[in-house]
């Protein structure tokens, strides 16, 4: 649930940043550095939103019920709401799951518009194919390989 939040206000954050990108080009004359700019940024955050996602997913599907009745029993903090997101765990893993498909798709997205912006439309596969390769190494393979 709260994974889902988090996407649906990357989602509005994102409109939101757009329609202050679109602002700012109509008041400055189209400064299109800057629209660049901004649009990488956001790009930039997403990944590492997805990096911060793909953590708690592999966090989740990693602990066993078992494990967090046994920290539960030791006191440890937030112990409980670990167990009880472990008591249902598809209920949980489907937000965090929407929430990675978005930012996945997002940032994909703006490297596109961005690859078409700057070197045209021919590149935008290539560039797509490049940033799917590194979005797999930096965001999935690393950020799970460190949450094990």
């Amino acid at each position: 649930m709260i994974a889902t939040g988090v996407g649906i206000a990357a989602v509005v954050l994102f409109y939101f940043l757009w329609g202050e990108l679109k602002h700012r080009a109509r008041r400055y004359g189209g400064d299109k550095r800057a629209a660049a700019l901004m649009l990488a940024a956001v790009a930039v955050l997403l990944v590492l939103f997805g990096s911060v996602l793909a953590m708690a997913e592999s966090s989740l599907t990693r602990m066993s019920r078992v494990r967090a009745m046994a920290l539960v029993e030791d006191g440890r903090r937030n112990a409980q709401l670990l167990l009880r997101l472990e008591s249902d765990p598809p209920r949980y893993l489907n937000s965090v799951y929407l929430a990675v498909m978005i930012v996945q798709n997002g940032s994909a997205i703006l490297v596109a518009i961005l690859a078409a912006r700057t070197w045209g439309s021919g590149w935008v596969t290539v560039v797509s194919l490049v940033f799917t390769l590194l979005y797999f190494v930096l965001v999935e393979a690393m950020s799970k390989t460190f949450a094990i």
